[in-house]
């Protein structure tokens, strides 16, 4: 036994036992057992005077025998005849009494053997056995003076019975005595088994108690010291030898506990090193590898203001990454709203019957076709609030648990601020450049809103071109979402640019233009000195933005600028964007220009290919013209 649960119950046990046999003891067995021996010491004492009563008729009627025995001629006096008689029943009298009396006597060692459970049969037996002995010799007594004449009356034989029933009475009373010694020590007995046992509980107890404050307690204190500090190696922990069951579940919890913190702590040390979230879930999902036997790790972040989710970066163990970024979900659609208005993590064991119970879901469907069958979806949290979901994603049913669970949340808690601020350096960068932007076009254009429908049309494009696959355009989700987050940047250069060219309502002088293709050059260096300086968050944070800049007014056949890049040498997000901002550019009313009518401007794109465009991405333009058209008419 090496529970302290099973010595507890062991010891409650005994002291029940101990209780039931002292309060049986105390207020059944020992006042019945009393009641028992106190009855002997009377009936024997009853037995004793009886005997003595029964000595002077039986001398008497010895007398009478002696007198008869002398003269015959006193055979037949009445005087003789009449106490011979009258002694005669008060010895019948008085033998009726005694079987009475032995009756009683039997009976209560009966009772008291049963008493005791037979453990003084032994003891017990000799008196017994002298009871049925003088009833015997009673009955013997009573067949001798049952005769109806004085001279048949065997004088002799009843003195002898009488002597020996005096003989048995006082071995009686002796039996008497050594049974209420008994009694006395048989009590005494129980009472100190009572006492030694609830010393022994007491004394184990004291021993597990005095373990437990010497030992366990100040183990738990010191490992939890150990836990609580930034130091919590596992080489730092108390050196405690486990004896009971419990210390060694105590032992392996602690040890758990403080190798998880550890984790906890290598990958928050590992991911304070990165600023993107890119970055940060790649590190993780390969730190994860060495504890979790995940097979995917993807991140969203809440859009409130669009009412939306959208997924940032995912990782996969092997396979493409369906469910990628750029992906976005109504809130109101997704069970993950539960999550966001709860706070709360969620596991669905069975991703293969939830798609089944919800067939249109597109995330449920591209997660499926990574082969996914379960999912731990753990909040991200900022001041009470879900800013961002990880999702942890195993091809296995049922793998995640609330062991896992627990180390996820762990792990999630660790590193919700380093994933707050990766998030948000990505998307501030974005928003500001964004907004600069568009301060930068309003310097340019009679209306804001070109930037929004350019950056659109180049989102159609990208998304378009990843549709139709096309040899050599490898692209995705999260190439569709750089676009979306630096094609407002292209024309960023021209805040170097004069008003007066800027505003120029007429056709610029041959050095005026030569100012005004200065702008991607310009633009592109701010990106690029931005790169430099941000070098520690990302070498290729801002690459996209500093491409489209640079390059966005190059032309297919190499007749652009600033460098005179041509075909598959200019990069393929300047590619995009350049037809996007061509088209916003024709069918946009500028100071300088009326604008061009859907049609018109379609024309003069379908003109390009080859030329001005990529004749790929031209095709894809000519067959996105349903999207394109519902941007230009909004």
């Amino acid at each position: 036994m090496r529970k302290i649960e099973n010595i507890i119950k062991l010891s409650v046990g005994l002291v029940c036992i101990a209780s039931i046999v002292a309060i049986v003891s105390n207020f059944i067995l020992v006042p019945q057992i009393k009641t028992y021996y106190e009855s002997n010491r009377s009936l024997v004492d009853e037995i004793s005077v009886l005997h003595a009563e029964t000595r002077l008729p039986i001398a008497v009627i010895e007398n009478i025998k002696t007198q008869v025995e002398k003269d015959e001629s006193v055979k037949m006096n009445d005087a003789l005849k009449n106490a011979y008689a009258k002694n005669k029943l008060i010895i019948q009298v008085n033998i009726k009494k005694f079987n009475k009396l032995y009756g009683e006597l039997g009976d209560n060692l009966t009772k008291i053997d049963k008493q005791t459970l037979g453990r003084h049969s032994n003891n017990l037996a000799p008196m017994k056995s002298t009871v049925y002995e003088l009833s015997d010799k009673l009955n013997d007594i009573n067949t001798t003076i049952s005769v109806a004449y004085i001279v048949d009356t065997d004088v002799e034989k009843l003195a002898k019975l009488f002597i020996e029933q005096d003989k048995s009475i006082k071995n009686l009373i002796e039996y008497q005595k050594n049974i209420e010694n008994l009694m006395v020590k048989d009590i005494t007995l129980i009472i100190n088994a009572v006492i030694i046992t609830l010393i022994g509980i007491l004394f184990l107890l004291g021993v597990v108690i005095l373990r437990f404050i010497q030992y366990d307690f100040s183990y738990m204190m010191k490992s939890l010291k150990v836990i609580s500090s930034r130091k919590n190696l596992e080489d730092s922990l108390p050196k405690i030898k486990p004896y009971f069951d419990e210390e060694v579940q105590m032992v392996d919890y602690v040890e758990t506990i403080t190798a998880e913190k550890n984790f906890s702590d290598e990958i928050s040390t590992l991911l304070t090193k990165y600023y993107i979230v890119d970055d940060v879930v790649d590190a993780l999902f390969y730190k994860l590898g060495e504890r979790l036997d995940i097979d995917r790790i993807g991140v969203a972040f809440v859009d409130y203001e669009g009412g939306k989710i959208i997924a940032e970066h995912g990782v996969i163990k092997s396979g493409e990454i369906k469910l990628g970024p750029g992906f976005e979900v109504s809130i109101e659609s997704t069970r993950l709203k539960k999550i966001i208005d709860s706070g709360e993590p969620m596991i669905i064991d069975d991703l293969e019957a939830e798609h089944e119970d919800r067939p249109y879901s597109p995330s449920l469907e591209l997660i499926r076709r990574e082969g996914m069958l379960s999912n731990m979806i753990i909040p991200l949290m900022v001041s009470g609030s879900v800013f961002g979901m990880v999702f942890f994603s195993s091809r296995k049913k049922a793998f995640f648990n609330n062991e896992t669970l627990r180390i996820g949340k762990g792990i999630i808690n660790e590193i919700e601020t380093l994933m707050n601020r990766a998030y948000f350096t990505k998307v501030v960068f974005s928003k500001m450049t964004s907004s600069f932007a568009e301060l930068v076009e309003g310097k340019d254009t009679s209306t804001g809103e070109h930037i929004q429908r350019m950056v659109k049309y180049s989102v159609i494009l990208a998304k378009g071109l990843k549709a139709q696959n096309i040899p050599g355009y490898d692209i995705s989700e999260k190439y569709i979402l750089e676009i979306e987050r630096n094609a407002a940047s292209h024309d960023i250069g021209k805040v170097s640019i004069p008003d007066a060219i800027l505003k120029k309502p007429g056709p610029l002088t041959p050095e005026e233009w030569q100012e005004m293709k200065t702008h991607p050059s310009v633009g592109a260096d701010i990106f690029r000195e931005i790169r430099e300086s941000l070098k520690m968050f990302d070498k290729d944070f801002f690459k996209v933005a500093e491409e489209i800049a640079r390059y966005h007014h190059e032309k297919w056949d190499g007749s652009g600028y600033p460098e005179g890049l041509k075909g598959y040498e200019i990069p393929l997000s300047a590619r995009i964007v350049a037809i996007a901002d061509v088209f916003d550019a024709l069918t946009s009313k500028r100071v300088y220009k009326d604008a061009h009518g859907f049609n018109d401007a379609v024309e003069t794109i379908k003109k390009g290919a080859g030329k001005h465009f990529d004749p790929n991405l031209v095709e894809v333009f000519l067959n996105e013209l349903g999207a394109i058209r519902r941007i230009y008419e909004l």
